[in-house]
């Protein structure tokens, strides 16, 4: 598991549950493993910086103690949520994977959780898109054994099962390989663009 301890992941692990407690209702697919291998990884330098779009804002920063990896700050609703990102491409196409730190305040310590985006960045806007979770979790229960997974349930609604994949990173990019073309299998994208500088 490439989730490792990092210098000054206690702010970042305080800051990330909020964005936790959100993944669990099941708005987003959640792993415990990577999505990514080491050796995909890359590091763009134009993702660097503001974005925002349809009531989100985005900010891509290097990351102190990782040559190629982001801190990537999100806000929405007056609500802010920081994260390690990791670029990486699968078969030239850009993904994102997000988790957060392990260490912190927050008792039991958060196990980190990954999630993946689709990255396109062109003509100076950038897109992203989520695996959907509906589509994903209408996949699994029609093919239980193709990826492996767990349903847990939430103390905060415990009529609301939610789903989290446990399968290796290898079992993940090939789920991620055959998904890349379908379109169903993805949210709708998300729209950003550099705020004005006034």
């Amino acid at each position: 598991m490439n989730a490792k301890a990092r210098p000054g992941g206690g702010k970042v692990a305080g800051l990330v549950l909020g964005l936790v407690l959100f993944l669990v209702t099941g708005c987003f697919v959640i792993s415990v493993n990577p999505f990514y291998e080491e050796k995909e990884v890359f590091f763009e330098p134009a993702l660097l910086g503001r974005w925002q779009g349809e009531g989100q804002h985005w900010r891509f920063e290097p990351s102190e103690h990782e040559a190629k990896a982001y801190l990537v700050t999100y806000s929405a609703e007056g609500k802010a949520s920081k994260m390690w990102g990791h670029l990486f491409k699968l078969e030239e196409q850009w993904l994102l994977d997000l988790t957060g730190g392990t260490t912190g305040e927050v008792l039991p310590p958060p196990i980190p959780s990954h999630m993946v985006l689709r990255v396109k960045l062109e003509e100076g806007k950038l897109t992203l898109q989520a695996l959907d979770y509906e589509w994903v979790k209408e996949w699994l229960k029609k093919n239980p054994k193709a990826l492996r997974h767990q349903w847990r349930v939430s103390p905060d609604d415990p009529e609301a099962p939610f789903f989290v994949l446990t399968a290796e990173t290898a079992e993940l990019r090939e789920f991620l390989r055959q998904r890349l073309k379908d379109a169903e299998a993805w949210s709708a994208r998300i729209q950003l663009e550099r705020p004005e500088e006034r």
